[in-house]
């Protein structure tokens, strides 16, 4: 079973997106309108920091839906996994993957990073607020769709954060946390996305004990 094929195409739409977008975005940079929520610089409060938490967690699973796209997998596959696997290992995959799986690991890997680097948590929040997250997540939609994202729909306030996000290197630690690469490279973003998969392939498999070779 492979994921390459959905993750591959997700990382090109990406990346001719962010060049599309690039044309554009210096000229809407100057008129930029204010007024952003800011994320607040310390968070001390337990309930604003789980906030804050769960919206960047929000915000990563929309712009990557790995539960659908591994639904739409197994979907392709299901003949294969039902005959490969028996009814416990099949049970396990099937919960492993499930919505409630895939937010639960992203949002310890949201948690780490807000430890680790909270000033990048605090900025790559607001860039995602600002319009990075919901950018990305309208050109996934049409990527999985079969359809090409229209870059001028896009407003002003979205395209610049979404630039940002793409390109800025105090973002870097961000976009290695998404699953998205290097946005100068035409194969690198594809490139990231399937290695993250991949990697998530072989925690599963390590879980339910299924052969990492399965997932290829």
């Amino acid at each position: 079973m492979t994921v390459r094929t959905p993750i591959s195409r997700l990382g090109i739409a990406l990346f001719f997106a962010v060049f599309a977008a690039y044309a554009v975005a210096d000229e809407r940079a100057d008129g930029r309108a204010g007024g952003r929520a800011e994320v607040p610089a310390a968070i001390d409060a337990s309930a604003t920091q789980d906030a804050a938490l769960d919206r960047m967690t929000a915000h990563l699973l929309r712009m990557l839906p790995m539960d659908r796209i591994f639904s739409q997998v197994m979907g392709e596959h299901r003949e294969e996994l039902e005959k490969q696997l028996d009814s416990k290992k099949f049970a396990c995959l099937q919960d492993e993957i499930s919505a409630d799986a895939f937010r639960s690991r992203k949002r310890a890997d949201v948690l780490r990073f807000a430890i680790a680097k909270p000033q990048a948590f605090e900025s790559g929040l607001n860039v995602l607020n600002d319009g990075a997250a919901a950018m990305i997540v309208n050109i996934m939609e049409a990527s999985l769709s079969g359809k090409e994202y229209d870059i001028g729909s896009a407003d002003p306030d979205s395209m610049v954060a979404f630039m940002s996000f793409a390109y800025a290197s105090e973002h870097a630690d961000l976009r290695e946390l998404s699953g998205f690469g290097d946005f100068n490279k035409p194969n690198a973003s594809g490139a990231a996305l399937e290695a993250m998969m991949n990697s998530l392939a072989v925690d599963i498999s390590e879980h339910c004990s299924i052969p990492p070779e399965f997932f290829k």
